[in-house]
């Protein structure tokens, strides 16, 4: 069952959107097999946010563009009064280390990750 709601905000920097009819772990649950299911690591969290990372930075700033890195930013937020739930996924790196190239690599995979949690 799809609990995609709609979609708050969606731009080339960041996507939110809201789910309803599913509890808030559920959902982080589903959030996080995504994500790690298309290679990426949780790098860090803190109190409302988790970091997901996808290559090595090293090699980005070595190879360019012949060698992807992606860093989102992942904030889940339920809105009881509402009985919705939030989530906002935010590009960390710019890609431009890669250049032109780069660039279109992470927003590109901001789009296709968006496409990817409207079937949540």
């Amino acid at each position: 069952m799809i609990h995609f709601n709609k979609s708050e905000k969606s731009n080339e920097d960041l996507f939110i959107y809201s789910y309803n009819n599913i509890s808030l772990t559920d959902l982080t649950g589903n959030v996080e097999f995504v994500l790690t299911s298309n290679g990426y690591k949780k790098e860090a969290i803190d109190a409302e946010n988790s970091y997901y990372v996808k290559g090595n930075r090293v090699l980005r700033l070595l190879l360019g563009a012949f060698y992807k890195y992606f860093k989102f930013k992942v904030t889940i937020k339920e809105i009881a009064s509402e009985e919705i739930i939030k989530v906002q996924v935010k590009k960390e790196t710019s890609g431009m280390s890669g250049g032109l190239v780069g660039m279109n690599q992470v927003k590109n995979e901001l789009a296709r990750l968006g496409n990817e949690f409207k079937n949540l």
